[in-house]
């Protein structure tokens, strides 16, 4: 619970201020994309009942339903158009493929909030992606494997990273949802 009260603490005007700007984009006509390396993602995103319909599912094959492994599918930024809106959930990806695509989103002219770990134990930067984003919410998860050491395991288990990824966006949603329920 603490990182999720750390979370909101940090990033409440943020997400306050990321709900007004969707909510301007998304009535006149701009899509959410959301957009991650993580199946966890997209499975919340597209495939959780109570999720919001403005949004056009990157998969081509229809939302995941697990179990198992999912490679989410590839994400073309040529198809975005100036009022769309991109959330970016990262992992413990290597943020080069991500820098990479949030020049190609910036050319374009979407709106792109970055959901990922400012400090990273294994040493990559999100620094550069930070420049490209409109909104970078931390996601306080840069733990290489875990946060929970238990004897005879090689690394620590129990990753934070799909939970706090998951929060950022339904906390992104929800101001959303109460910047449109303020609308004159």
């Amino acid at each position: 619970m603490d990182r999720l009260d750390m979370f909101h603490k940090n990033t409440i005007g943020d997400v306050n201020e990321i709900g007004e700007i969707m909510a301007e984009k998304i009535l006149a006509g701009g899509k959410i994309y959301p957009w991650s390396s993580r199946w966890e993602f997209y499975q919340e995103a597209n495939g959780t009942a109570g999720s919001v319909m403005g949004i056009y599912p990157l998969h081509t094959r229809g939302a995941y339903t697990g179990p198992g492994i999912y490679e989410p599918p590839e994400f073309d930024p040529g198809d975005l158009e100036g009022n769309d809106i991109v959330l970016r959930a990262m992992a413990g990806d290597d943020p080069a493929g991500d820098i990479e695509m949030a020049e190609k989103v910036r050319a374009k002219g979407g709106f792109l909030v970055g959901i990922y770990p400012f400090e990273r134990e294994d040493g990559f930067s999100t620094a550069p992606l930070r420049e490209l984003c409109d909104f970078s919410l931390d996601n306080l998860s840069g733990d290489n494997d875990g946060v929970l050491d238990i004897p005879g395991y090689d690394s620590k288990i129990i990753p934070t990273v799909a939970p706090m990824n998951n929060y950022a966006y339904w906390a992104i949603l929800g101001a959303y949802v109460e910047a449109l329920e303020n609308r004159d």
